[in-house]
């Protein structure tokens, strides 16, 4: 199911992250790249009001959105998808969501960086890590 997922979303992805890439390049400016997958078709796009205004936030499917969150690194970034969980667990009690988050500071390559955050997403649906983002 997720290689599916990741060959018909990975250059969607790519070209999503491709000018924070050139800013993390050129500026140094950091940025980190979640995933959330609800097992449920949960339609979260009321949570793009969440992130800031140079933030992304792109519904994939009815149950997987990616965020980028510009100038965080991975703590900063895991610390705004808590609040999105927070979220999810008072709107949508009992469903299940699965969350990963890789920063470009840790994964210099795009490629190798969307790579990595399905590696860590099929971690969390594997162990059945509900609720807590895998970012490692």
């Amino acid at each position: 199911m997720l290689t599916i997922l990741q060959q018909k979303h990975h250059d969607r992805l790519d070209e999503l992250i491709h000018l924070y890439k050139y800013r993390f390049h050129r500026y140094g400016l950091e940025f980190s790249l979640i995933f959330f997958y609800t097992v449920e078709d949960v339609d979260l796009s009321s949570y793009a009001s969440l992130v800031r205004l140079t933030d992304s936030f792109l519904k994939l499917e009815d149950n997987f959105y990616a965020i980028v969150y510009e100038g965080t690194d991975i703590e900063q970034s895991v610390k705004a998808a808590q609040n999105i969980i927070a979220h999810f667990e008072r709107d949508y009690q009992g469903k299940t969501v699965y969350v990963s988050a890789v920063s470009a500071k840790e994964r210099s390559d795009e490629n190798d960086m969307i790579d990595q955050l399905f590696v860590r997403l099929g971690k969390s649906i594997k162990e059945k890590l509900s609720s807590t983002i895998v970012a490692e």
